[in-house]
């Protein structure tokens, strides 16, 4: 009689064993898939920025280029003026060959 206690004592505990390691199993899912989530969608916030932050520098880049090639187009505006007030040529910072 003891034989059959201790089989059906088994088979509830093997049970019990098994569910709870079911339960480890999906609670360990559960988790891994919210931490996957959770870094996809912080990395994805900044995926989704990059071409907005990239055309800003562009944007930026663009204005300071076109500030540089205005001050040196007012710059050779204002030499060549200077040049045609005081009677030099460009040429003025060549030594005269003989």
């Amino acid at each position: 009689m003891s034989a059959l206690i201790s089989a059906k004592e088994d088979r509830r505990m093997k049970k019990i064993k098994d569910l709870l390691h079911d339960g480890n199993d999906i609670l360990l899912a559960v988790v891994v898939i919210i931490i996957a989530a959770g870094v996809i969608f912080w990395r994805m916030t900044d995926i989704l920025a990059y071409p907005d932050k990239v055309a800003a520098q562009a944007a930026a880049e663009a204005k300071n280029k076109a500030e540089v090639v205005q001050e040196d187009t007012q710059s050779a505006d204002d030499g060549d003026e200077a040049g045609e007030e005081s009677g030099d040529s460009d040429n003025a910072d060549e030594e005269p060959k003989g």
